[in-house]
């Protein structure tokens, strides 16, 4: 079957209309109506969040090296309030709240920084972030209310101190800011909250904010800032107990506003009345909240899966993002105050629980730097992004010709193009969460070039179901002409390209003969195709390299690895590898980790070929024994969370740590099999731990409980089906089945 896009006129470009922008001495920092430019060149930053307050600061360097391995270029972070001004006017910048420290360390590794100030940020905090003192004041919050506006000068001031000496224009790292978060109606005021930010010296060439509400995009003032936008796989702040409606953002759309996010906090209008409609012709499509994962609420917990993930990134960059941004890229744990917890609550006026301590996310790195399978997937896109978005970012994105308006059609088939007129990316997605969408067979797109209409492939090719992917077309390699391929392009690195094929679909390539001399490659299939030479590796995997050797005599190397392989492929500052387990850069080489498997074997290319590298660690089997107790011995205010809608039984489990040693381990995991409404770990009536119970085992660092003690208390609560929306079988019941001990290897190669 043919699929067509419609070839409608884009909006022209429009470039020096925004009241940003900013150059040093080895940068410039640009933004027009399509996308952002470093030097002059199109650029697509690769941004994840991260909040520094929510890890432990001894571990930043470590986690920020992860980030950057995944494809991460952009780091962002909310500076929250509370966690610097609990108190009024004594100001805490220390530890894990020592901002100036971990700017420090971005610009170390070589991250650029969005720095998030806020004065609001929501995040999931008390408050918002506001720290309790300014709420028992008479003033008007998120206002151009003087006296507010005082608070906020002074704060802003504080955080210009911590990081005067990474703004842009001093040579450093901070390019961009965000400015408050999710207001939807007050231009005025994130003017003045810019204006304020500038007289305090927080300057950046760049200042954003975010672009949703529940109808036409935020009021924003339209040449000061940016806008931003996001999507989220499911919305566990919906107050709903069943399944919710299939989500936009798994859609292919020019649409930006995502409706849904923020709908817990953000009034809907009365009328449409005089209603702000953003003009997006201005601005290029930039995110900063597509959900890298999800957190959960005590009333809606879903369980994540890495395809959704995948599949929205991949969307929105089809749609026409050329700024990826993911909330949250890595998870975190919440501090307690000296006055309070500091989570987001129903007791703090707020219409979800959140958990005290559990920030995971459910991200591509979890809480404590664990990946999840998203992490892998999404650093395909980004690999790709890092050599061709300064390409992708001019190309246009074209919709289907016969659109889907059904977002329960699970039959048709979603696509969209990105092209200039000579070349371009199809990108596909059949994929939707909790559903099963159709698969395809003989599927052939047609795609209006500027001298031709493209046919691709020729002779058609299978769209399983659950796959998502973009191919390339008219694809340039080095005087080699790609007309077509049914793999996915990772990167290019000198004269090799490397792809994937995609689970389930046969990969092949396309090539224009003009300009070869010969192919070499083993057991490959070569055809006729419409007068251009299709090859399809025997094999793939890293020993599937095509050779094409061109009239002149150069070399073009095609790479074709399996998706399992291209989720483990890195390129760490110009080493390409292939590993068993992730991967990230140190100061001493490429270290490989893995949990529970001590085979840290891989391959790493030499220019010419994949050849083994690593070994395999000893095996370690950690054990631990755990015991029931008759009663409950722990004191702490924290146990309210244990019976949060309505009390219920609780019991306690202990465990010691003295006899887990981590020598010559990277970290120990406890594997927690249990079921229970919440469960918490206390050290020392110290809640150290906690989550709210999904179906999924419970991944404790060790090294992270240690920082607590060693003697380990565990409390479970009684899970019961109602109030609760949960995608598990289980959904009642009291019991921690078993504890595991898992080693965390890791060595260098």
């Amino acid at each position: 079957m043919r699929y067509t896009v419609k070839t409608e006129e884009h909006a022209p470009l429009i470039k020096g209309h925004m009241k940003l922008g900013g150059a040093n001495r080895t940068y410039e920092v640009d933004v027009n109506s399509r996308y952002f430019t470093l030097n002059a060149k199109p650029w697509i930053p690769v941004m994840g969040e991260i909040h520094y307050s929510r890890v432990c600061c001894e571990d930043w360097e470590r986690e920020l090296r992860k980030m950057k391995a995944g494809g991460i270029t952009a780091v962002s972070c909310y500076v929250i309030w509370i966690y610097h001004e609990e108190e009024e006017g004594c100001f805490d910048f220390t530890g894990s709240r020592d901002l100036r420290r971990f700017v420090m360390l971005c610009q170390k590794l070589g991250l650029w920084v969005v720095l998030r100030i806020g004065p609001w940020a929501h995040g999931e905090v008390r408050n918002g972030g506001f720290p309790d003192w300014l709420l028992k004041k008479d003033i008007k919050p998120r206002t151009n209310d003087p006296e507010y506006l005082s608070y906020v000068q002074r704060y802003y001031a504080k955080i210009y101190e911590q990081v005067q000496e990474f703004l842009f224009e001093k040579e450093g790292c901070i390019f961009a800011i965000q400015l408050e978060n999710e207001l939807t109606n007050n231009a005025p005021h994130l003017l003045k909250l810019k204006e304020m930010a500038v007289q305090c010296r927080l300057t950046a060439p760049i200042y954003t904010v975010t672009g949703w509400n529940s109808a036409y995009g935020a009021e924003i003032p339209e040449y000061d800032v940016v806008p931003v936008f996001g999507g989220y796989s499911e919305a566990p702040w919906d107050a709903s107990l069943v399944r919710l409606v299939p989500s936009s953002n798994f859609f292919f759309l020019s649409a930006r506003n995502d409706s849904s996010i923020g709908t817990d906090l953000i009034p809907k209008p009365l009328t449409d009345d005089g209603a702000f409609h953003m003009n997006y012709d201005l601005y290029p499509f930039a995110t900063c909240e597509i959900g890298g994962g999800i957190q959960v609420t005590h009333h809606r917990r879903p369980r994540i899966s890495p395809q959704e993930i995948y599949a929205i990134a991949l969307v929105k960059l089809g749609s026409g993002n050329n700024l990826p941004g993911y909330y949250m890229y890595h998870g975190g744990t919440n501090a307690i105050g000296k006055l309070s917890t500091l989570q987001e609550s129903k007791a703090t006026g707020y219409p979800n629980d959140l958990p005290i301590r559990d920030y995971d996310f459910q991200a591509p790195l979890g809480r404590y730097g664990l990946p999840h399978g998203q992490y892998g997937k999404l650093k395909l896109m980004h690999l790709f992004l890092a050599d061709f978005g300064s390409v992708l970012a001019g190309m246009d994105a074209y919709f289907p010709e016969n659109p889907i308006t059904d977002r329960y059609d699970t039959s048709s088939l979603r696509y969209s193009v990105r092209m200039d007129g000579q070349s371009g990316y199809v990108f596909v997605n059949n994929y939707q969460r909790l559903d099963v969408l159709a698969s395809h067979e003989d599927v052939r797109f047609e795609i209006p070039l500027k001298e031709e209409t493209l046919l691709f492939p020729e002779d058609g090719m299978k769209v399983p179901s659950g796959a998502c992917f973009f191919l390339p077309f008219r694809l340039d390699l080095d005087g080699v002409m790609l007309q077509g391929a049914t793999v996915q392009l990772i990167c290019h690195k000198e004269d090799t390209w490397f792809f994937f094929a995609v689970d389930g679909i046969e990969g092949c390539y396309y090539l224009e003969t003009g300009g070869m001399d010969r192919v070499e490659a083993a057991g490959c299939r070569r055809e006729n195709v419409g007068g251009r030479l299709k090859l399809t590796p025997a094999a793939c995997g890293t020993d599937s390299v095509i050779t094409v050797v061109k009239k002149d005599g150069k070399k073009i190397r095609l790479v074709t690895l399996t998706q399992e392989q291209a989720e483990h492929f890195y390129d760490l500052d110009g080493t390409v590898c292939v590993a068993g387990g992730e991967m990230f850069n140190t100061d001493e080489g490429q270290a490989v980790y893995c949990l529970g498997n001590p085979d840290l074997t891989g391959f790493k290319w030499d220019g010419n070929a994949f050849v083994p590298a690593g070994k395999s660690a000893d095996e370690r089997r950690p054990e631990v024994s755990f015991k029931e107790c008759p009663g409950i011995d722990v004191q702490s205010f924290c146990m309210e969370e244990l019976s949060l809608g309505g009390k219920r039984e609780i019991r306690q489990w202990e465990l010691s740590l003295k006899e887990l040693s981590l020598t010559g381990l990277a970290d120990v995991f406890l594997k927690i099999s249990y079921v229970g409404d919440c469960i918490q770990i206390y050290i020392n009536d110290t809640l150290a731990a906690d989550e709210f119970y999904r179906g999924d085992p419970w991944l404790v660092s060790v090294r992270e409980l240690l920082r607590f003690g060693t003697e380990v208390k565990i409390l479970v609560s009684e899970l019961r089906p109602e109030g609760v929306y949960l995608e598990t079988e289980k959904n009642s019941g009291l019991a921690v089945e078993s504890i595991e001990a898992l080693p965390l290897y890791e060595m260098i190669w």
